[in-house]
């Protein structure tokens, strides 16, 4: 570990200490690191501070080169790449390069406005150029953008990762693909590139995943939803071998209608979505509750839909357009309702 290499740049006096900076109220910490090998943890102690611009800082928090991590440990409405938009301000958090993690902790109020991760795949197996980003949050937290592009040539590839999980009480929401105020297009979490994973824990009440869009090679996709009146806006996989599987535990989970796929749309059943447009694809579902509705749209090669409901009231949706396509539900309750489109 060579620490930090380069320079950290703080807007208040704070300690710096063995690649420690701790922050104190209304306090903000900019990085950045260039070469191989860095290793950043920034603690914030005390309450509304941030790590990257708000816009008028004096930058970001970047990490150029491999073999990087970056810790964030942030106390209540700690935010990330605030206000900030790579794009434009070049003010979120970005890690450039292969076999980077990055692991943020954030306690109530929590608001993680841009994340960016690039690899180019230059060397290595697709595990050796892995980038990683994983956000723990509790509490009315959110997530407005985290981007993993892949750039390389297709000669080798990157398993990228990533991980939101989302905690908190029945009064307590929590969303990802929040526009948070700021430069809400797009939104969400993205991966574009090969041999990608997404994971989504979110357990409250009135929980949103707004969007979730992959598009490259090999792509796997997991949302769990814990409590009621959760919802699934819309979650798309465009490429090759997609998996996907949506878990829901509770309540009045759904219910907000096609956001992509007007065929599915007719079949005649208001759901949350998740879209499949690509190769070998399979969806799975499992909910336990009442009063759920939940659809999928299939319009690819080798597609399946399979999945289970139990309790009451519950309604799934499918419209398949394709070849080899399969929809196997069950249903164990009263007053439920399936719907099916080839």
């Amino acid at each position: 570990m060579n620490g930090f290499k380069n320079t950290l740049f703080l807007s208040t006096a704070l300690g710096i200490m063995a690649s420690v900076a701790a922050a104190g109220d209304n306090n903000a910490a900019y990085l950045l690191q260039s070469g191989d090998d860095n290793t950043a943890l920034i603690t914030q102690l005390d309450n509304n501070a941030r790590v990257g611009d708000s816009g008028t800082g004096p930058g970001a928090a970047v990490q150029d080169g491999a073999m990087n991590k970056i810790t964030i440990l942030q106390n209540h409405n700690g935010t990330v790449g605030t206000g900030g938009n790579y794009g434009h301000r070049n003010a979120g958090l970005d890690q450039l390069g292969d076999r980077n993690l990055l692991d943020v902790t954030q306690s109530f109020g929590a608001r993680a406005y841009e994340v960016q991760q690039v690899s180019t795949g230059a060397t290595g197996t697709a595990t050796d150029t892995t980038n990683s980003a994983t956000l723990v949050q509790v509490g009315n937290a959110a997530v407005s953008r985290i981007n993993q592009t892949y750039t390389g040539d297709g000669s080798t590839g990157t398993a990228n990762v990533i991980q939101v999980n989302q905690g908190g009480s029945q009064f307590q929401r929590n969303t990802v693909g929040n526009s948070l105020g700021f430069d809400p297009d797009p939104r969400g979490i993205y991966q574009t590139g090969s041999s990608n994973f997404v994971d989504i824990d979110q357990v409250a009440a009135n929980n949103d995943i707004f969007i979730v869009t992959q598009t490259g090679v090999g792509n796997s996709l997991t949302a769990s939803q814990t409590g009621l009146n959760n919802l699934v806006e819309a979650t798309l996989q465009v490429g090759n071998s997609n998996s996907g599987s949506l878990i829901f535990n509770g309540n009045f989970n759904g219910r907000d209608g096609f956001s992509i796929g007007s065929d599915a749309d007719s079949v005649g059943v208001a759901t949350a979505t998740l879209t499949q447009l690509g190769d070998f694809n399979v969806a799975s579902l499992e909910t336990i509750g009442n009063d759920n509705e939940f659809g999928f749209y299939q319009d690819g090669d080798s597609n399946t839909a399979t999945g289970t409901q139990t309790g009451d009231l519950n309604q799934v949706a499918v419209s398949q357009i394709g070849t080899l396509n399969v929809a196997a539900f069950t249903q164990t309750g009263n007053g439920n309702n399936a719907g099916i489109s080839q």
